[in-house]
């Protein structure tokens, strides 16, 4: 007992220095980016990894058949996933942010595990049912793939309740944590006797534990007094219909992004694997290279909303509330509208430069990953595709930080119908393309952008009034 206050000195000293390293003018900006990037697109971080590890540790042990069923298997669980767990973690975000910032005293620690149930248990039912519809046996891959695709949706609400917590770093020491223990879980695995099910149960043990170290770490935000069930289910369950509109864009918008490789699948050049599972490889090989592009927009996108752009949407809130005159207004929204613009404009242009190099780098590209030419044709379309739906991303970010709800899930039903359709037409008329995607891309890009830039340039009226929910709440029915 009496080492105790040397150690945590030696521990407090070690971690002193360690921020002081990190911390510095040429080390913080680089920290501050990763963070965001770990926080911004976490779940698909392990998305990747999982398939590099798939591809380097297991593909001379399981044979090609093995290999395709397990990068399937992990495919479709975040695909899956995150149709379940979008409108539950974001109710659950929601609710944990205003109890935080408005000091309302709920219960965010059992709301956060009842949304980990409600996700990781709507996801399993979801896998279970894709299993039986495409003949996949329970006692194969069927209930590892239910597992991997709960683990998956818990891990999405975990990123979502604590980075709306700003519990960054709890959230990224327990991300690093979970990925430790997959790659240990699957190197182990390898070794010992590898097998589609036990790598797959391997990647869920590390997402669980993910999700474990993030329960302890909301323990602080536990209410002295138990909540009920009935307490708790009701605040989530009213807070997922108040979010109904939010809710339902974000999952069209996930199925927007899988919208042209569902058509492929089901077209007549689909495959299945021997497993069960419908793909097309030539073309979700294409479409994977090319969606990576995309990761430094969500984290220059986190980081310019965690920032700049909070400080000028709070700037005008707090003119309003002020009643300060019109002109003071009217010059902060004008701030607010330079900032976004300014912020907008250079995660596009980092957009733009990392498709063109990328488009130019194609040939060497398609060399290493083996493709053929029309795959070299399509990765280029779908390179410059992914930039015009970075547009329409920036936009739509844009829109729901004005509140405008209904425009953004009006722009999603655009993207989705479109994308679907055009691959069922292009599919049938010029078969192998990225065509679809390019143009519904470009639609909802040609519509977002200008009604973003209108909506922030009217932000105090839509404060006010055009987007004032406690004017316009609707009870949900039966209450």
């Amino acid at each position: 007992m009496s080492g105790t206050p040397s150690v945590d000195r030696v521990r407090g000293g070690f971690l002193a220095h360690l921020d002081w390293w990190f911390g510095g003018g040429a080390l913080g900006p680089v920290r501050r980016l990763a963070a965001a990037t770990l926080v911004a697109v976490g779940p698909w971080i392990v998305f990747v990894l999982s398939l590099a590890i798939i591809s380097i540790s297991s593909a001379p042990l399981l044979g090609r058949e093995g290999l395709e069923d397990l990068r399937l298997t992990v495919t479709y669980s975040f695909c899956v996933a995150p149709l379940a767990a979008g409108p539950i973690g974001l109710a659950a975000a929601e609710l944990a942010r205003q109890s935080k910032e408005d000091n309302l005293g709920l219960p965010v620690f059992d709301i956060y595990g009842l949304a980990l149930v409600l996700a990781g248990g709507t996801s399993a039912i979801i896998a279970l049912t894709i299993a039986f519809a495409f003949g996949i046996p329970l006692s194969g891959m069927g209930l590892s793939f239910a597992l991997l695709c709960s683990a998956a949706a818990m891990l999405w609400v975990c990123f979502a309740v604590l980075s709306a917590m700003k519990l960054f770093r709890p959230l990224i020491g327990a991300f690093l944590g979970g990925i430790l223990l997959s790659v240990i879980g699957t190197i182990a695995a390898v070794r010992l006797a590898p097998s589609v099910q036990l790598l797959t149960m391997c990647f869920s043990a590390g997402l669980i534990s993910c999700v474990s170290q993030s329960l302890l770490s909301m323990r602080a935000w536990q209410s002295d007094e138990p909540s009920s069930f009935a307490e708790v289910r009701s605040l989530l369950l009213e807070e997922i219909w108040k979010r109904r509109m939010i809710g339902a864009g974000v999952t069209l918008a996930l199925i927007g992004i899988w919208a042209d490789k569902w058509a492929f699948w089901l077209s007549p050049a689909g495959m299945r694997s021997a497993a069960g599972y419908l793909h097309y490889s030539r073309y979700d090989s294409v479409m994977f290279i090319a969606h990576l592009s995309m990761i430094p927009t969500f984290t220059a996108m986190l980081m310019i909303r965690e920032t700049d752009l909070a400080r000028s949407f709070k700037a005008v809130q707090a003119r309003l509330q002020e009643r300060s005159n019109h002109s003071s207004v009217r010059r902060s929204v004008d701030v607010l509208t330079r900032v976004a613009w300014s912020g907008g404009g250079k995660i596009l242009f980092i957009q733009a430069t990392i498709a063109g190099m990328l488009v130019l780098t194609a040939p060497w590209i398609a060399r290493n990953m083996s493709f053929d030419f029309e795959q070299f044709i399509v990765l280029r379309f779908a390179l410059l595709a992914v930039f015009l739906y970075s547009i329409s991303y920036v936009a739509c970010i844009f829109l729901l930080l004005c509140g405008r709800t209904r425009h953004f899930l009006i722009i999603q039903i655009v993207f989705v119908v479109a994308n679907f359709i055009l691959s069922v037409i292009f599919i049938k008329t010029s078969g192998f393309t990225a065509y679809p995607l390019f143009i519904s891309s470009l639609i909802a890009a040609a519509i977002a952008w200008p009604v973003a830039l209108q909506s922030l340039a009217s932000y105090d009226y839509l404060f006010l009034l055009g987007e004032n929910e406690s004017l316009y709440a609707l009870q949900r029915p039966g209450k």
